[in-house]
């Protein structure tokens, strides 16, 4: 078998993107891409790209005539984030230390004004050195290459405003007076040091998943081009801000021009819409020169008259009326409370959840202060009741047990799953231990809910349940490098919440049987990869009995993951899923028949729903047959539902029923046969969360033929327990 070429060595060593382990871990898979063919450079890339060791991107770009484009300085390339006519900014790592990431913009700058561009970005790194402040990223290096300025700067986990905005509507007034005080208090941080924003509007401030406000870009703009230009070709949302002074004269941002632009952006979050919403550049610059801004509580009624009354004078139109800088402007603000950071990081947590109802934030507030006197009622007859039966005696934990089961899990069986409500608060759990309980005599291993608990090794000759309480789902926490480990005939994961770094595995099991009931498996929150670097399956799944097959069951589980969620190892293969929601990830199932074109895999989807996730199955060799009924595949733009890595033509046969495809989307690449798909956008009750409610479909699509009585997708009313059915009798990967 032919190495990859020198060339391409060469510049997969200097980038740190792999080495000869990493090439000889790769060699396997190099030899089924080729086959009988020599092993081209592109073999090589398409063989290390299926490893996860480069990312489309970066295979995109070795294999095109320009290689070396990969490297940018210290930094090699990871993915490209956007750009437009003049520029490109990519998301790069530090090849020296892998871990660290960085945000590189390469600027193509006409020659005339070159090296005065370089010279103002190079004073501006000098001056944002000594600027050390959470809530503001600046430029910390400049590179001349070639025609292009590379400007390097810090990488920000979290989303900009503008795409909180579009997401959930305009922000509480408490989140925005955060948002002020945070930003205010930043940038009077970056005026101390001489340094002007120049660019401040929704997309360049980001609120990251801790709580910080962070305002990105700060002076780039200014350093490239001082003075204003008005760009018909431009978006009209770059002018939501753009002062009036700074509009008559065409002259430069100035301390003033950016607390004219934080009012704007204020208002914006407040309103639900920018000061002035034209759809025009022109149109909406000579509305920021000729009017007023507008009292925010015009269309905000609900804002605090203080901070109506602080966005005023930031918007005035004279700037002489606007504080005198950032430095007042903090001083009129107030210092930041410790309790702000959590606030907004509470806000941002919601995001995760369905979208809030339509009612008003009046009819909110009575609403909510209703259910506070109905608590505190509540709470005051339990209390007394529980005193009563301590005189009595009795134990009060039994009455308080019984009054709370017979009403409220009633009333809120239908409206809320259990998988969603039933997680214990992190606060109430105790310290994680790393030793789980023994089996009971039936092969039960309960875990207390009230603690998280992290891996451990299970074996035994009978059947192993791993499970928590019925109404409390039980949290295992999988740390780096400590897998859960099973080794059973059959094993069933029940009522349980799997939380695991994006590097796998979290669960390896050996058994012939393997069920997931209400079960939610999901990336942990982490400082360090981005989703796009995550590597490895969740669950392992194989059986030690050599030659026998796998079957693999999945009830009422929501999956959110990375990267992929099962990989199974087997010949042969069983899959049913019902009632499965799957967000985002690679792939659902990675099937590994060991390298047997003989090998079969039977796949029965019902009532499942795919939102922007990747591929549902992903393998190399083996025949599929797949049936999927009732279910909805909204994968991401360019995915395959299902993704053959195989040479040749895929042995794939897929009968759906009463199944939604969105437009676009490819079943598989390499053939196969495919009946019963039906083409259609579906509208969905709220954003991709992990609570099924907002993934079930709001309506049918209008026109779409074949659907029948049922409405395709996971029924969120159906989250019920697998209770104790036998699991032994089922046949282990018969075909």
């Amino acid at each position: 078998m032919e190495p990859p070429s020198a060339p391409l060595q060469k510049v997969l060593q200097e980038c740190g993107l792999c080495d000869r382990a990493d090439l000889r871990r790769c060699q396997s898979r190099v030899r089924r891409l080729a086959r009988d063919l020599p092993t081209f450079d592109s073999v090589w890339l398409d063989a290390l790209l299926q490893a996860r060791i480069l990312t489309g991107y970066q295979a995109r770009i070795l294999s095109s005539k320009t290689p070396g484009r990969i490297r940018v300085g210290p930094c090699v390339l990871e993915e490209r984030l956007g750009g437009g006519e003049w520029s490109e900014t990519f998301l790069a790592r530090l090849i020296e230390k892998r871990t660290e990431r960085r945000v590189l913009k390469r600027l193509v700058v006409p020659s005339d004004v070159r090296e005065v561009v370089g010279q103002r970005l190079q004073k501006l790194v000098t001056r944002c050195r000594e600027i050390s402040h959470p809530g503001v990223v600046a430029p910390r290096m400049v590179q001349r290459i070639g025609a292009e300025i590379v400007v390097g700067s810090s990488c920000v986990e979290g989303s900009n405003l503008a795409e909180l905005l579009v997401r959930r509507g305009r922000f509480p007034a408490t989140v925005v007076g955060q948002i002020g005080r945070a930003l205010v208090e930043a940038l009077a941080e970056l005026e101390s040091s001489g340094v002007i924003h120049g660019d401040l509007r929704l997309s360049n401030v980001k609120l990251t998943p801790g709580g910080e406000v962070v305002a990105v870009d700060a002076g780039v703009a200014t350093a490239i081009q001082p003075a204003l230009v008005i760009d018909t070709t431009r978006a009209p949302e770059c002018y939501d801000g753009t002062a009036p002074e700074r509009i008559e004269s065409l002259g430069v941002a100035t301390s003033a021009s950016d607390l004219y632009a934080l009012g704007c952006l204020l208002f914006e979050l407040l309103a639900g819409r920018p000061p002035f919403p034209m759809a025009d550049p022109v149109m909406k610059v000579a509305a920021h020169q000729s009017g007023q801004v507008a009292d925010v509580r015009a269309w905000a009624p609900e804002t605090p008259d203080w901070l109506a009354e602080a966005i005023g004078r930031l918007c005035a139109h004279n700037p002489v009326e606007r504080p005198e800088g950032f430095a007042a402007a903090a001083a009129e603000w107030g210092k930041t409370p410790r309790r702000a950071r959590r606030g907004v990081a509470d806000f941002v947590e919601r995001f995760r959840s369905a979208a809030p109802s339509g009612r008003g934030p009046a009819e909110g507030a009575r609403r909510n202060a209703g259910k506070r006197i109905s608590i505190v009622v509540v709470a005051s007859v339990l209390l007394a009741t529980a005193c009563s039966w301590i005189l009595a005696g009795r134990n009060p934990g039994e009455q308080v047990l019984l009054m709370l089961g017979g009403s409220a899990r009633s009333d809120q069986a239908s409206l809320t799953p259990p998988a969603v409500i039933a997680e214990t608060p992190a606060k109430k759990r105790q310290k994680s231990d790393h030793s789980w309980p023994a089996c009971d005599s039936q092969g039960r291993v309960r875990l207390d809910p009230s603690r998280s608990w992290t891996g451990a090794t299970v074996s035994r000759a009978g059947r192993v349940i791993v499970e928590g309480a019925e109404d409390v789902q039980t949290q295992i926490r999988i740390e780096s490098g400590r897998p859960v480990t099973i080794t059973a005939p059959v094993v069933v994961l029940r009522n349980l919440v799997l939380r695991g770094p994006s590097a796998g595995p979290w669960l390896k099991i050996s058994a012939g049987v393997v069920r997931l009931e209400r079960c939610v498996l999901y990336r942990a929150k982490t400082a360090g990869r981005a989703a796009a670097g995550s590597t490895g399956a969740a669950i392992v799944i194989s059986n030690g009995d050599a030659g026998a097959g796998v079957f693999v069951g999945l009830r009422s589980v929501v999956v959110q993951h990375d990267g992929v969620a099962l990989r199974v190892r087997s010949g042969d293969a069983e899959f049913v899923a019902s009632n499965l929601l799957q967000l985002g990830g690679r792939a659902l199932l990675d099937w590994d028949s060991r390298e047997s074109e003989s090998g079969q895999l039977h796949m029965r989807l019902r009532h499942s729903t795919f939102r922007r996730s990747g591929s549902v199955l992903s393998w190399v060799d083996g025949r599929v047959n797949a049936e999927v009924r009732s279910t909805i595949l909204a994968l991401r733009s360019g995915d395959v539902v299902f993704d053959h890595r195989g040479v040749g033509p895929a042995s794939l046969v897929v009968r759906g029923a009463e199944s939604l495809l969105t437009p676009g989307i490819v079943v598989c690449r390499n053939g196969g046969v495919v009946e019963g798909m039906v083409a259609a956008v579906p509208t969905f009750r709220g954003p991709p969360t992990r609570d099924p409610r907002d993934s079930s479909l709001s309506r049918l699509p209008a026109g779409v033929p074949e659907i029948g009585g049922q409405q395709p997708g996971i029924e969120s009313g159906d989250w019920s327990g697998g209770g104790d059915r036998a699991v032994d009798g089922v046949s282990r990967g018969k075909s």
